[in-house]
C-alpha cells in the first residue's frame, strides 16, 4: 500500500487518506467474515 502511494507521488494527506481507506476496507471485510463464522457457528 505504502509503495503505490509512493509511486503515484501522492501527497501526504492524499497517501494518508488513502492507506486509511484500504486499511479500514480490509479490516471491514475480515470483521464481516468473522462475524459470519461466529453467527454460524453459534
Amino acid at each position: 500500500v505504502g509503495h503505490l502511494a509512493w509511486k503515484s507521488k501522492a501527497g501526504k494527506m492524499g497517501t494518508f487518506a488513502l492507506f486509511l481507506a484500504l486499511t479500514f476496507g480490509f479490516v471491514g471485510f475480515i470483521a464481516k467474515y468473522l462475524i459470519q463464522y461466529f453467527l454460524n457457528v453459534h
